[in-house]
């Protein structure tokens, strides 16, 4: 990841306490986009409306109990092919692989379903075929939620 892509702008938030300032400041690329899959041009929307990440959401992310044993409604898992800040890049297998333990997160849910969004980064809304998900989404609440 170039150095550029990611820096504090200190003279902006230098007066904010340290757990207050943004962690990251420009969207970086190969964490959220799966080139060529996106118009670079994406990168400068979501730039201008993006919401901070903190130094310390950052590091308590971990704190937040993923498992949800009593939880029975139904359960989409999605992630994207290409997600690089959870599966590092090749997601093939992490939700729905025979060692994955998402299924186990929600023992109690009425049905659990799997879907990996192909050619996509961490980003998918933002990539060329975001409407391949939003159609799964759709169909999936269509047939279980609604």
């Amino acid at each position: 990841m170039s150095p550029g892509l990611i820096s504090i702008q200190t003279s902006t938030v230098s007066h904010l306490p340290c757990q207050q300032r943004p962690f990251l400041t420009k969207f970086p690329q190969p964490g959220f986009f799966h080139y060529p899959a996106f118009s670079p041009s994406v990168i400068t929307t979501a730039e201008d409306t993006k919401w901070p990440l903190t130094v310390a959401e950052f590091f308590t992310i971990t704190a937040i109990p993923v498992a949800a044993p009593n939880y029975t409604a139904p359960v989409l898992m999605m992630t994207a092919s290409h997600d690089s800040i959870f599966c590092g890049g090749n997601c093939t297998g992490i939700v729905d692989g025979p060692y994955s333990v998402s299924k186990s997160l929600f023992p109690k849910s009425k049905s659990w379903e799997t879907y990996m969004q192909p050619e996509t980064g961490h980003g998918m809304n933002l990539h060329f075929n975001a409407s391949g998900w939003y159609e799964v989404v759709n169909e999936w609440v269509g047939r279980e939620v609604v």
